[in-house]
């Protein structure tokens, strides 16, 4: 028996194993991967559902920002407050997905939803009124994304009077 043909035949094996650990490693990554980001997004999914709920289950607080989005001056201070909070709420959702979309674990199709959602609502005077006057911060890197935002992109006062056009219709019919 040849010693060295064994010993080549052992290292072409050893490398054919390794090749396919290498190939179910790299699958088990891609497939936990797509599990991260879709439980990521299930889970900003659940932020902004639970506040979407909340409005719409409190016809009080819905009239709140119905009142506070085209200006948080047309609210009593109790009502800024409770505006403020809806508005920490949904900007703290934001903020997540931001933090996930920065670090790769949603789709930039997601993410660019979302900031243009975020972008719609800082585009009402109300909500930069509170954005303006938030006591408390939200991270810096997100804070310099929405203030990036804010300056550079025009809002839209056409879809802005439809929204609320919308939300009022029945009010002055």
């Amino acid at each position: 028996m040849n010693w060295d043909a064994m010993g080549a035949i052992g290292e072409v094996l050893g490398a054919v194993g390794v090749m396919i650990t290498l190939a179910y490693l790299a699958v088990q990554i891609r497939q936990n991967t797509r599990s991260q980001r879709t439980e990521t997004y299930g889970r900003a999914l659940d932020r902004v559902t639970t506040l979407q709920g909340r409005l719409s289950e409190s016809s009080e607080l819905a009239d709140i920002v119905l009142r506070g989005v085209p200006s948080s001056q047309a609210l009593s201070a109790q009502e800024r407050v409770r505006f403020a909070w809806v508005f920490y709420e949904m900007f703290s959702g934001f903020e997540f997905i931001y933090d996930q979309a920065q670090s790769g674990a949603l789709p930039e199709e997601v993410w660019q939803r979302w900031a243009e959602t975020l972008r719609w609502w800082i585009s009402f005077p109300g909500v930069l009124d509170w954005w303006e006057a938030r006591p408390t911060p939200f991270s810096r890197n997100f804070t310099n994304f929405v203030d990036a935002q804010r300056s550079a992109s025009v809002p839209d006062a056409a879809a802005q009077a439809r929204w609320i056009r919308y939300l009022t219709a029945r009010e002055h019919s």
